[in-house]
């Protein structure tokens, strides 16, 4: 589509292999230079990984043992099919198809490929969701990075959020409640807040966003109530923000406001 108008600038077609699936789902990944990554997989089938060039139009490799999930920098990552049952979290070169590594593994429990989520976490650095908020990966190794909290099962991770400046914040579930920490680029926690650390009463912490050093979250499940932390200390910022958005940048925030419908608010300082 075309920015500017929103009007279809063009369109291609390409094979794509033969299925009895009653549905099909397709989706594009992200982008690398002039390659846009392709998944496309059904019901039943293992999902297939395309490069479709964008100035060609054309397929330029494909790889139908890989399930690409995330692009970050010149690099995609997904899941493998490895063994019998079993995916392993790899990457491959987002212009070539070429693979870069693999990493560790998990059992494939749907047998199509649906074995976990990978996210971004910060730059260079990617999140693998199950079980129990895994590990934060280094995406240029495929090598664990020490981040304190993770894969511990009574410390379940369940969202990041990078605020796209210097800091991650993540919300776990706890044997004592829900909670939200910070994360610096090197792995330090720098704070917590909810959960069985906070005497202050706000024990389910529902992290929402974030965004240049404002964390939205809401901390009561009855009424939903919004408040701002600030980034660095994870002290209250705004506590009566009256909403808290799903996404926010430089301009607006946006939530869910039920149905179809999505309010959108401009952003303040």
């Amino acid at each position: 589509m075309d920015a500017d108008s929103g009007r279809e600038a063009w369109r291609t077609k390409w094979d794509l292999p033969r299925s009895e699936d009653g549905y099909l789902v397709t989706y594009v990944a992200g982008v690398v230079g002039r390659t846009a990554i392709v998944v496309s997989h059904g019901e039943y089938r293992y999902p297939v990984t395309y490069g479709i060039d964008l100035v060609t139009h054309k397929e330029t490799w494909s790889d139908t043992s890989f399930k690409a999930q995330l692009v970050q920098g010149t690099r995609v990552l997904g899941q493998r099919r490895g063994g019998e049952d079993v995916l392993t979290l790899a990457a491959v070169d987002g212009a070539s198809g070429r693979a870069l590594w693999t990493g560790m593994e998990v059992p494939d429990e749907s047998g199509a490929g649906q074995g976990w989520t990978v996210k971004a976490f910060a730059p260079n650095r990617v999140w693998v969701a199950a079980p129990f908020g895994r590990a934060v990966i280094d995406s240029a190794t495929g090598k664990d990075v020490n981040y304190e909290g993770f894969g511990e099962r009574l410390h379940e991770i369940e969202k990041c959020v990078d605020d796209q400046l210097r800091t991650t914040f993540c919300a776990a579930r706890t044997v004592k409640g829900a909670e939200i920490s910070a994360y610096d680029r090197s792995g330090k926690r720098l704070w917590r807040v909810g959960g069985p650390s906070d005497d202050s009463g706000r024990k389910q912490m529902i992290l929402r966003s974030a965004f240049h050093g404002a964390v939205y979250a809401t901390f009561n499940e009855g009424t939903g109530a919004a408040i701002v932390l600030d980034g660095a200390t994870g002290a209250d910022k705004a506590t009566d923000s009256g909403y808290a958005p799903l996404l926010a940048n430089t301009y607006v925030g946006l939530t869910y406001g039920g149905g179809r419908q999505v309010d959108v608010y401009r952003a303040t300082r």
